[in-house]
C-alpha cells in the first residue's frame, strides 16, 4: 500500500519543477517550451543547456528540502534519466519513467514533444518496446 501512495504522489508531483522554473525565470522558461515544441526536443534536454540543471533536478531538491521520502525524491530526480539510477529490478525511478512516457505518449499536448521511452530499460524490466505504441492505440478509441 506503502507503494501505490508513493507512485500516486509520484505521478502528480513529479514535474513540479516545472511550475518552479516558471516562476524564477518566467519569459525565459517559456521561450525553453517554445523551443521545445518547435524543435521536438525534450524540455529536460533544452533546460538543461540553457540552465545547466532541469525541471526534475529542481523538484527533487524542493522535495528534498520539504522531507519527503528518499524514494519520492529520486525517482523525481531522475524520471527521464532512469538508467543513471535503476539495476535490474523495477523501481520508483523506472515506473515513474515509464508512466512519464505514457502520458507523453497518448497526450494531444504539444508540451510533449520529443521525450521517449528508454526502450532498453523497458525490455529489461519486462516492458515490450511497443508497451507504448499499443497505449496510444487503445487510447485513440
Amino acid at each position: 500500500a506503502k507503494m501505490i501512495q508513493h507512485l500516486c504522489s509520484l505521478t502528480l508531483l513529479h514535474d513540479l519543477g516545472k511550475l518552479v522554473l516558471l516562476a524564477r525565470f518566467e519569459h525565459e522558461y517559456a521561450d525553453i517550451l517554445s523551443y521545445s515544441i518547435d524543435s521536438e526536443t525534450p524540455c529536460w534536454r533544452i533546460e538543461q543547456s540553457k540552465l545547466g540543471y532541469d525541471h526534475a533536478a529542481v523538484g527533487g531538491l524542493l522535495f528534498a528540502m520539504w522531507g519527503l521520502p528518499e524514494t519520492i525524491v529520486r525517482a523525481v530526480t531522475w524520471h527521464h534519466e532512469p538508467e543513471a539510477v535503476c539495476g535490474d529490478e523495477i523501481c520508483e525511478v523506472s515506473l515513474l519513467h515509464f508512466a512519464n512516457a505514457a502520458a507523453h505518449a497518448i497526450s494531444t499536448s504539444q508540451f510533449y514533444g520529443g521525450d521517449t521511452l528508454n526502450e532498453e530499460l523497458a525490455e529489461r524490466h519486462g516492458l515490450p518496446k511497443d508497451y507504448i505504441i499499443e497505449l496510444r492505440e487503445t487510447e485513440e478509441y
